[in-house]
């Protein structure tokens, strides 16, 4: 897990990402999140992380942050009703 943390660090980084940094935990290992919480910050380093439960499929999720990054603004209407066909 503190690998993981610290590739979050490093694209979090890459990407010119505000702190703290939001980060979706998917899938069964993240069940256990509160146990997994401290060894990833540990390897996030200075990188602040704010883990949540993922509100958006990991493909939507990734269409957001790389429309973001490039400086596409998607109206709060849009992801509303993207989100609504969507299954996280």
């Amino acid at each position: 897990m503190r690998a993981l943390g610290a590739q979050v660090a490093a694209v979090a980084g890459r990407l010119c990402m505000p702190a703290p940094v939001a980060v979706a935990c998917t899938g069964g290992v993240f069940a256990e999140l509160d146990a997994l919480r401290r060894p990833l910050m540990a390897g996030a380093g200075h990188t602040a992380l704010d883990l949540r439960v993922p509100q958006v499929s990991a493909l939507l999720g990734a269409l957001l942050l790389a429309m973001h990054v490039v400086g596409t603004r998607v109206p709060d209407a849009a992801v509303a009703a993207w989100s609504l066909s969507d299954k996280p």
